[in-house]
């Protein structure tokens, strides 16, 4: 029988989507059904905010009076105070957990953690334990403290409480996670994180057709320009300002910035709180608003260079995968090139992190002459199909080799396992590895059937230099690990099914002992492998 996916997801699917969350949750959905998976999404969202019509086979579920009375309340975040706003409503929170009983999926997947509070009330009222996917666009815990940086308020540290609270508990709670970057990915291990992960940058859809092309190259005629797309995110208009403003003033008058997108409503109320900034500024600014597709791709079309002033905020930028594609000159900042860091050294793309550099550079390359674009043979892998293309096999094998999680309820003391090669538990609750194999040994009860063993290893190795580590069990045909290391900790899960003993013992194995003396500690014991967090199940 096939396997089967639920979404529950903040954004409304459309024919047309605009917003980067949008698009790619749209794409995460094209994705899955193109790979045959029987999906049932319940999209739980603002329909004020939306006039578009939605796909008719999305669930939709609109805040109602009671949810939305509650994110209306002082100190509110539409985003972060969803899920418990629709827990507010009786009738949206037994709409959505009906939905999700119908369903009775395999895989639960949230995009964004902000109806996880749903999501838990869900999975406490069913015998349903589906796998839970984190389908992460940002580590949120570090985007809220610079956006409540960027924009502070007497309620900053309750929101912050509120966003970690919430992201950790999603991420103690996911068996997995969807990651846009390999920095967010490694973010959340340093969280803690311990699940699966598969990391799938942002992508592009090909530039389609064009709209009143002959129109605006005509309005534009003399005007040499450089194109920025935003959505309303604030990191978009205070990276603009930040880039732009000491010198914008100063760009000759036929050199022309046009802004698209719904960040020209936050340049609007910025300008509208500060008179003598729209004076100085706004006029070399030219704020096109929210426009269509073909009309984006026509003022992309004409322009000499595209704008990617990104200065703080998390995850990846879609707009950077799509001037990349675009193949026009780019002027970016080294934030806007998270996840996309392989492109930096391209002979159209410029980096530059100085406000006065950037305005410099922008100015030089608004004074040149077009060149062709080259067609650059690593494109492709910028498209949505090249970079979501991992997401059915990782999916295929949560459901294939899945067990429930172990907990801290199946954690053990780490004495009651060492039994040969091993020192002390010192303070920072590391059981430290006296030499070069140590042993642990796990009892197996009658009529045990599986055991699943998860622990969290590293080695004493100050120089960061690659050392070979071997971890192997005479239980199993084939090591546990055999890999070359730093000064990482390691995540080591394993199951064993047929025990050929009253014991399993495993063993870990390092290639040589190190001593902190000889990095200037009093310390003067020969150390290798340490283990923490030793958790087993037995079933």
């Amino acid at each position: 029988m096939a396997h089967s996916i639920s979404i529950l997801s903040p954004f409304p699917y459309m024919d047309d989507p605009f917003y980067g969350g949008q698009i790619r949750a749209q794409h995460i959905l094209k994705n899955l059904m193109a790979a045959d998976w029987p999906v049932t999404i319940i999209s739980v969202f603002e329909g004020q905010n939306f006039s578009e019509p939605t796909l008719d086979y999305v669930k939709d579920c609109c805040i109602d009076g009671t949810a939305r009375e509650y994110l209306m309340q002082e100190g509110m975040q539409p985003d972060l105070d969803l899920g418990d706003a629709v827990l507010q409503s009786e009738k949206m929170t037994a709409q959505i957990i009906r939905e999700l009983k119908l369903a009775d999926a395999d895989i639960l997947l949230l995009e964004h953690p902000w109806l996880w509070p749903v999501a838990r009330e869900y999975l406490r009222e069913t015998d349903r334990k589906p796998i839970v996917i984190y389908s992460s666009y940002n580590n949120e815990i570090q985007l809220c403290r610079d956006l409540q940086k960027l924009n502070p308020s007497p309620d900053t540290d309750a929101i912050l409480a509120r966003m970690d609270a919430l992201e950790m508990d999603m991420l103690k709670a996911a068996d997995a996670a969807l990651c846009v970057s390999q920095e967010d990915a490694d973010s959340y291990r340093a969280l803690g994180f311990d699940g699966d992960i598969l990391v799938a940058p942002n992508g592009v859809t090909p530039m389609r057709r064009l709209g009143g092309l002959d129109f605006w190259a005509k309005e534009l005629q003399g005007i040499k320009c450089a194109t920025f797309i935003g959505s309303y995110h604030l990191p978009n208009a205070t990276g603009l300002l930040e880039m732009m403003e000491p010198g914008l003033q100063g760009l000759k008058p036929d050199m022309q910035i046009n802004v698209l997108g719904d960040v020209c409503r936050l340049l609007d109320r910025i300008g509208n709180h500060d008179p003598a900034r729209r004076t100085m500024l706004f006029p070399r600014l030219s704020l096109f608003g929210k426009v269509d597709r073909p009309t984006i791709n026509t003022l992309v079309e004409l322009s000499r260079v595209l704008l990617l002033p990104i200065t703080s905020g998390g995850g990846t930028n879609l707009k950077t995968a799509e001037a990349l594609y675009s193949g026009k000159p780019i002027l970016g900042t080294t934030k806007a090139f998270r996840g996309f860091e392989k492109f930096m050294d391209r002979d159209s793309v410029h980096i530059c992190d100085d406000p006065a550099d950037y305005v410099a550079t922008l100015e030089r390359l608004l004074s040149e002459v077009p060149k062709p674009a080259p067609l650059e043979l690593d494109r492709a892998e910028l498209l949505w199909s090249a970079t979501l293309n991992g997401l059915d096999t990782f999916l295929q094998h949560l459901c294939n080799f899945h067990a429930p999680r172990l907990t801290a309820e199946d954690s053990i003391n780490l004495y009651e396992v060492a039994v040969e090669g091993w020192d002390s538990v010192d303070g920072a609750g590391l059981l430290w590895g006296r030499e070069r194999k140590t042993e642990l040994r796990i009892p197996v009860p009658d009529h045990a059937q599986r055991m699943r063993i998860q622990f969290v290893f590293g080695i004493f190795n100050p120089t960061n230099e690659k050392r070979m580590i071997k971890i192997h069990s005479p239980d199993l045909d084939q090591d546990i690990f055999n890999e070359l290391v730093g000064s990482e900790a390691n995540i080591v899960k394993v199951e064993i099914e047929d025990f050929e003993y009253n014991d399993v013992s495993i063993f870990l194995e390092t290639d040589k002992l190190v001593s902190p003396f000889d990095f200037g500690s009093p310390d003067t014991r020969d150390l290798g492998v340490y283990l923490k967090s030793f958790k087993c199940a037995i079933t």
